[in-house]
């Protein structure tokens, strides 16, 4: 059915032409209506992409889905193709699911989810990651599983550091917001594993596990090495977790879903 059939259908009349509205009638804008409800933000075009993508960052999207539907609608709002949306959040659209070998992390289902099903979520899946990288040997392999430890990481935390304090009016870093609409942060290895990662974004080198990183701000990656002698302890004090330095510092961490009291030294 076409769409003006399915209109007539419930009723209804459409008009084609804006000018032969009646003159207590407006034109609805819809593209402002959903860019004041937040609801095609590029954090969470960029949520709905990483849950469909491989690890190669291609997405796959049948047409005649109700999520090529929602896509177009978020691409509409600013005046440029599905492709071009796609493409400025860093991933690359395929159009055939069996292009090539490797396995994707299909969803069929909308995300509805509250806030703590997705923390548990992306919990379960980094234990599910953390696991296999004890058993690949292929070091392509446990590459890619590293690079997608990191990313769920850091999309546990909504690429927000975890050491700054957004709640109250105190000393809080500007976020770095990357041309694609995307959070700039870091990963620190609270035990290192090299030293030469010291004064640099370790998100790419190899981690021994996701609960021995935490993820920053470039401010407070360089304060955790340097300040005072670095940050070597995590210890806890009425119930919160602490980073210790060398000459007894402490700074709290604010936002905390995946470390424990274990990661103390």
């Amino acid at each position: 059915m076409v769409l003006d059939e399915y209109i007539k259908k419930l009723g209804f009349h459409r008009i084609n032409n804006p000018n032969e509205l009646p003159g207590n009638c407006f034109l609805y804008d819809w593209k402002k209506d959903a860019i004041i409800k937040d609801i095609y933000s590029y954090e969470n075009i960029t949520l709905f992409l990483d849950e469909i993508a491989n690890e190669n960052n291609e997405v796959y999207i049948d047409t005649s889905s109700q999520n090529y539907w929602n896509l177009w609608k978020m691409a509409n709002i600013r005046n440029i193709s599905i492709n071009d949306l796609i493409n400025m959040l860093g991933y690359k659209r395929i159009y055939a699911w069996d292009d090539h070998e490797i396995e994707r992390q299909h969803v069929t289902k909308e995300e509805t989810v509250d806030e703590k099903s997705f923390i548990d979520e992306l919990l379960n899946d980094l234990e599910k990651i953390q696991g296999s990288l004890e058993e690949i040997m292929s070091e392509n392999i446990r590459t890619k599983r590293n690079q997608s430890l990191v990313k769920k990481v850091k999309r546990l935390y909504h690429n927000k550091c975890q050491l700054c304090n957004n709640e109250n009016s105190g000393f809080s870093v500007p976020p770095i917001e990357k041309e694609n609409g995307e959070l700039y942060v870091e990963v620190h290895h609270i035990k290192q594993i090299s030293e030469a990662t010291k004064s640099e974004d370790e998100s790419n080198v190899m981690i021994d596990s996701y609960r021995n990183v935490i993820i920053v701000c470039s401010y407070h990656h360089k304060f955790l090495h340097y300040h005072h002698g670095g940050f070597k302890d995590i210890v806890q004090k009425d119930g919160q977790l602490y980073f210790k330095s060398k000459l007894g510092d402490i700074i709290k961490i604010h936002t905390n879903y995946h470390l424990t009291s274990t990661n103390n030294n």
